[in-house]
């Protein structure tokens, strides 16, 4: 045997069922259960952004940015409703983004 096989339709696997090429509506993936993203791409990016930036060129009368002090901003701009500082943590440790530790 040379190790090819062509289809000429009407096989079977193993179990006895035939084997078929089109899609099967049943084997397609089910909605995920869990609870929906909150931040839009866009807000995470300004919150970013911002953590990039040093307080002072934004205005803010800081040398550097904390967690918490960042979630108080982003509120206070509009840019998310609520978050907690450790939302704004892990979205900086994701990035490996430290704006307490600002280098000039």
């Amino acid at each position: 045997m040379s190790g090819t096989f062509e289809r000429t339709g009407g096989e079977v696997d193993a179990s006895g069922g035939e084997l078929c090429d089109v899609p099967q509506p049943a084997l397609a993936d089910r909605k995920r259960s869990g609870r929906p993203a909150r931040f839009t791409p866009v807000q995470v990016a300004e919150a970013k952004a911002l953590a990039c930036q040093l307080p002072a060129e934004t205005g803010i009368p800081l040398s550097r940015w904390s967690c918490p002090e960042l979630a108080a901003e982003l509120t206070a701009r509009g840019i998310t409703d609520s978050i907690s500082a450790s939302t704004v943590r892990r979205w900086s440790r994701e990035d490996a983004l430290k704006p307490w530790q600002y280098r000039s």
